[in-house]
């Protein structure tokens, strides 16, 4: 099962809905809905794990290493097209069905547990609507690596392929939304140990940069949808852009910031 759960849950959310429907079915099938929750939480590492390896692999060459499948230019975009963006769409689905307390063991450990190689997870606390609430967990390495690096790197470096941006800006919704802490671990300021988010409140200012340069018409509704909801989780990553850009893009992110929203946060550290 642990082999067989990457697979199986990216195919439940694959482009294909025969496929998609196939694989959803076989697994209400084979898992009790009672038993769901506990078994995608059982196997998360060995999902999460599998999720990160395909989106690791940034381009369609990436996706040519299987002699047995057709290795053509527009097969190899096709491919690497539908893995990243089921890879991006399971990530959603993942989110959603696990509760709040099943998602902090899973993404979320205590600081000293990642020293000692422990996987158990906890937070203090019910997430509070303040998003700079203290917590006394950080995130696991895996939940950095793909929130952090992989799904932002999804948004800004695929400005040829619509449909993985467009994946990309609802699961940064569904994160924003879930839990935000994904997506910034930075300390507060009064934590010694303020500098270990600097480099990602920089990196999310870069994808606040690129969604507002966002022209594609397939993508815009997912966009606006996302941006607000950043927004109002991360108002502080909007300086630099503040400071850098032009009056129109200043304009265009005070408006922005302006739109009201009662969204639940997940406690940052």
């Amino acid at each position: 099962m642990k082999q067989l759960i990457g697979p199986w849950w990216i195919c439940i959310s694959d482009p294909c809905a025969e496929v998609s429907a196939s694989a959803l079915d076989a697994f209400h099938y084979a898992v009790p809905p009672k038993r769901r929750e506990a078994v995608l939480t059982y196997l998360s590492s060995d999902l999460l794990a599998y999720i990160s390896a395909n989106l690791n692999k940034a381009t369609p060459e990436s996706w040519q290493s299987d002699p047995a499948l057709s290795n053509t230019p527009e097969d190899l975009a096709d491919r690497h097209e539908r893995v990243i963006v089921a890879s991006l769409t399971s990530l959603d689905k993942f989110l959603s069905t696990l509760s709040s307390d099943n998602l902090a063991i899973v993404f979320m450990a205590k600081e000293n547990s990642l020293e000692s190689g422990e996987g158990v997870a906890s937070t203090s606390g019910s997430p509070s609507p303040d998003c700079d609430t203290t917590a006394v967990s950080i995130l696991k390495p895996i939940a950095t690596r793909i929130f952090q690096e992989q799904l932002l790197k999804a948004v800004t470096s695929s400005e040829k392929r619509p449909v993985i941006r467009r994946a990309a800006y609802h699961l940064l919704t569904s994160a924003a939304q879930t839990m935000p802490i994904l997506l910034d671990s930075s300390k507060p300021k009064n934590s010694s140990s303020s500098t270990s988010g600097a480099a990602n409140t920089s990196a999310l200012t870069a994808l606040f940069s690129t969604m507002l340069a966002e022209t594609d018409a397939t993508c815009v509704p997912a966009m606006l949808e996302a941006l607000p909801r950043l927004t109002q989780c991360f108002p502080s990553a909007w300086a630099t852009v503040g400071e850098t850009s032009s009056t129109s893009t200043s304009t265009s992110l005070k408006s922005f910031q302006e739109i009201p929203l009662s969204l639940p946060c997940w406690p940052h550290i």
